[in-house]
């Protein structure tokens, strides 16, 4: 097997984009975990798909799961417990952008306050000193019909890659995920539907062409028709929507900005929060279709670090729109036709108020 060293983990995070856990395997006697990841991985010279790639984590001392459903208050939450999540890790629906931390304080302190926190083996007690600390991150996932995010947290000697035929290199693994890539950018435009622009089926978001200078409608980025979040929300959830207007197009992430019009929704429970703005995504413009304005709900999620709130993460979802109270703002945007949300946005979360079954 090819083992991973610490300087080659920022190489990773390209690599496990829209990767999905299949199975994770824990021997007690070898002291052995090993997950298994479906990720975009295609042969160099056929283009043919490859089988899952394997992380082996051997010396392992301690072995958790933890997870966080959107948009549950943590107070709320039934936990099912570590080996029954275990055994529901290969369920999982709709979980991408994969992300294996090493030795990330920040990840690390992520996973360890998640309201649904289990050990397979060994506590925090044995996690938090140990030298080498792994944590893989699963974000918008769903699992047992929750929206959440995962985290596994290992404690381990070393991590080292294979597949079925052996072991990978990370740049061998890099030259696949790029023939990956490469199929699905000649596969795209055969099975777009001309008219709603969605796929037949799940195909990875692939490339469009960015424009650099692309700028956004000169709208208000923040303007709350009307706002009854605490001022310390309110300041943190501003600052969020102002800084995704600060950067500037790039290939990878920023080819939509959110605008914030009216608060849905709020509620604080311990160290976290949660704001539901409803608003407006605007998406520029591809080579095959023109911008939009699509009427969206920004579910912000905040975290209390070191006494002062951050935005963790913000799924977006599909909106109701009120009339009433939604009329005035909609009928003063300039920005362009303003249409419901696309087929993909309106795919929910399923949010449920227990995990238990």
């Amino acid at each position: 097997m090819s083992e991973i060293h610490p300087d080659q983990f920022d190489a990773m995070e390209e690599l496990l984009q829209d990767a999905r856990i299949t199975s994770l395997r824990w021997s007690a006697d070898s002291s052995l975990a090993e997950i298994d990841l479906d990720c975009c991985r295609a042969d160099v010279a056929t283009g043919k798909t490859l089988p899952d790639i394997t992380l082996t984590f051997s010396g392992v001392s301690a072995l958790g799961l933890s997870f966080e459903p959107y948009g549950v208050k943590p107070s709320e939450l039934s936990f099912p417990g570590a080996q029954q999540m275990l055994e529901h890790l290969a369920t999982i629906e709709g979980g991408r952008d994969a992300y294996l931390a090493h030795n990330d304080p920040e990840c690390t302190a992520d996973a360890l306050s998640a309201p649904g926190l289990g050990w397979i083996r060994g506590d925090p007690g044995a996690f938090l000193p140990a030298g080498d600390q792994y944590v893989l991150h699963i974000e918008q996932a769903i699992l047992l019909e929750t929206g959440c995010q995962v985290w596994v947290l290992i404690a381990a000697e070393k991590v080292q890659i294979c597949d079925e035929s052996g072991p990978v290199s990370l740049d061998d693994w890099s030259a696949q995920c790029a023939a990956c890539w490469g199929v699905w950018k000649h596969h795209w435009p055969h099975k777009e539907d001309p008219e709603t622009g969605v796929c037949a089926g799940v195909i990875p978001a692939g490339e469009m062409k960015i424009k650099p200078s692309y700028v956004p409608p000169a709208e208000p980025v923040f303007a709350l028709a009307s706002n009854d979040l605490p001022d310390d929300l309110l300041a943190v959830t501003k600052n969020w929507f102002e800084r995704e207007h600060s950067a500037r197009p790039d290939e990878h992430s920023q080819w939509q900005w959110p605008y914030a019009r009216r608060v849905e929704s709020w509620w604080i429970d311990g160290a976290r929060a949660r704001a539901n703005i409803l608003g407006i995504s605007h998406r520029m413009p591809s080579d095959r279709h023109p911008s939009t304005n699509t009427v969206m709900t920004f579910h912000v999620g905040l975290r209390l670090r070191s006494g002062s709130w951050v935005v963790a993460e913000c799924p977006r979802g599909s909106a109701e729109l009120d009339e009433r109270a939604d009329g005035k703002w909609m009928s003063a945007w300039n920005g362009g036709r303003i249409g419901r949300p696309s087929w993909f946005a309106r795919v929910r979360y399923k949010l449920r108020r227990t995990f238990s079954r």
